[in-house]
């Protein structure tokens, strides 16, 4: 609500509010005046301005005000980092919103969450949620502010410190943790959602296995057999290796290409064979009728009414193509009656044949509700499988399943930790509220049955078509498999020709040993797998 005006009287160009324009510009007033009179020239030929200063109750000169014709230019995406603190939920990647302006000045939307980046009544540049949105940003509040006005600059140039708010002491605190940049992080930081931003440990986690081979091309080609370099690198934020990320999430994809691109599986695979001590004992007890010390709490019975309807949403659309395809014949499509329904649409269906879950608890808030939930499992085995489907209920529900092997064996078959530490240890990995600053995003179980399979057992071949898509596959396995196959190539030279003859007049057996040194399988993990590993090809050519 300001404007630009030729003053009365004096013939200034002044720039005022909605007092000037009540008094229908009547007036020479503004909080910027031309410092002479214009004689007719236009606002962008006018060199100096004044501004008015409250303290001195008058106009004074400032170089820094300028009016141009050229309109703002910005950023399509904008990264911002910030420190361990409340202010980590605004961390992420921002990118343009089309057309988008709050008080005259251009808006980011954050990518995969409820954030925006806008300019403030005071001309400050912020960090809102919703609630500032729904007000149409007609406001000067946010998690994280600018400390002073950008005076034009773009949220990248503002030569400046930022704040953040604090609950605990009710104001904004300096913080020279946050940072805003046109340019994508070098290393890993870390998101909103509590996971790293860094390109290769981002689709490691989020299983865009196009994204992950853009990674890889982008951290150096192809890397040296064993995982050296970006593929071996622990990631700061989730502690975990991009191939050990992908198999906790459960992306079968990405873990296959991630073997297939040289990396070592001998992290990620130690995540799918913990050490149970007393294991068959506790189990035993767990599968008791009365098992005495704990009732099963809202948290076990949200777990058990969501996994439910889970299941049933499942049979209910395989039911549903059973029926389309008796009724429109060969024709249909399996996805073209589920496929083609909007998400909310069948959601109401779903209603319909089942109700939503009665209870509202969208997580456990103590060891004891964490053991409850974990017994009910041990009870009922059948249920493991469907597990992963509770990461979207909350991002507590996804810590407990990134974990749920290695907090069952340490609450159920070590016993070698305090009631204390255990549940320290628990809200330390976001399962229970958190204690002070936010705690590790870390991943320590693997429960999708194709990644441990392909994990402890090694690659298919050919691979997934998931993978053979975006051709994650590296040069060096496709050459060697149209050698063993005695396919001409391209390439006319000596050396190739020699090759392709040698790989073609191996063994099978040795062959399979040149692929096996190629891509690593699981290494170690005690007799048993290594007689288990050794029994069958790492390799299951077909």
């Amino acid at each position: 609500s300001y404007w630009l005006y030729s003053g009365k009287g004096g013939g200034r160009w002044c720039i005022g509010a909605h007092d000037v324009h009540k008094d229908n510009f009547a007036c020479n007033a503004g909080f910027i005046l031309s410092e002479h009179p214009h004689c007719g020239i236009m606002p962008d030929r006018v060199e100096r301005w004044m501004r008015w200063e409250p303290l001195s109750e008058g106009h004074t000169h400032d170089p820094t005000v300028s009016v141009t014709t050229q309109g703002w230019s910005a950023n399509e995406v904008l990264y911002v980092t910030c420190s361990r603190h409340h202010s980590e939920v605004c961390a992420g990647k921002y990118e343009l919103v089309p057309g988008g302006v709050a008080n005259g000045w251009p808006i980011w939307k954050m990518s995969g969450g409820d954030y925006w980046m806008y300019s403030c009544k005071d001309g400050c540049w912020g960090i809102c949620a919703k609630d500032v949105r729904a007000k149409g940003f007609d406001c000067c509040a946010g998690f994280i502010l600018s400390v002073e006005p950008h005076r034009g600059h773009m949220p990248h140039r503002v030569m400046g410190k930022w704040e953040r708010w604090d609950e605990g002491n009710d104001c904004f605190l300096a913080d020279p943790g946050i940072r805003v940049s046109d340019v994508e992080p070098k290393g890993c930081w870390r998101l909103a959602s509590g996971f790293c931003g860094r390109a290769l440990c981002h689709a490691a986690h989020s299983g865009s296995t196009a994204a992950l081979c853009e990674a890889l091309a982008e951290a150096g080609g192809p890397r040296d057999i064993g995982g050296a370099g970006a593929v071996a690198a622990v990631c700061e934020v989730t502690e975990n290796d991009a191939l050990s990320e992908a198999a906790v999430e459960g992306r079968a994809s990405c873990v296959a290409a991630l073997l297939l691109d040289g990396a070592s599986p001998a992290c990620a695979s130690a995540l799918c064979v913990p050490r149970r001590r007393g294991f068959e004992g506790a189990v035993r007890w767990a599968s008791r009728a009365n098992s005495g010390d704990e009732t099963e709490d809202a948290a076990t019975r949200y777990l058990v009414e969501t996994l439910g309807r889970i299941r049933n949403r499942a049979a209910l659309s395989s039911r549903w193509h059973m029926v389309a395809k008796t009724f429109l014949g060969a024709r249909c499509d399996s996805g073209l009656v589920i496929g083609s329904l909007p998400a909310n649409v069948f959601e109401m269906v779903l209603d319909f044949a089942m109700p939503r879950p009665s209870l509202r608890v969208k997580s456990p808030e103590t060891l004891s509700s964490v053991r409850s939930i974990q017994r009910h499992v041990l009870r009922n085995p059948e249920l493991r499988d469907w597990l992963s489907k509770m990461k979207e209920c909350s991002p507590r529900w996804h810590q407990l399943l990134r974990n749920w092997d290695y907090f069952q064996e340490e609450i159920f078959f070590r016993w070698d930790k305090t009631f204390a530490e255990l549940e320290l240890e628990l809200s330390d990995a976001r399962v229970l509220p958190a204690r002070g600053p936010n705690g590790r995003c870390c991943g320590q179980s693997v429960l999708d049955n194709r990644c441990r399979d392909l994990l402890l057992r090694g690659v298919p071949w050919p691979p997934p078509q998931e993978v053979l898509s975006v051709g994650a596959v590296p040069h060096r396995l496709r050459m060697l498999q149209a050698w063993r196959n005695g396919m001409r190539r391209s390439e006319s030279s000596r050396a190739v020709a020699e090759g392709r003859t040698f790989f073609s007049a191996l063994p099978d057996e040795c062959f399979q040993r040149v692929l096996d040194f190629l891509v690593h399988r699981r290494c170690g993990g005690g007799p048993a797998a290594a007689a288990a590993a050794a029994s069958e090809p790492r390799w299951r050519p077909t």
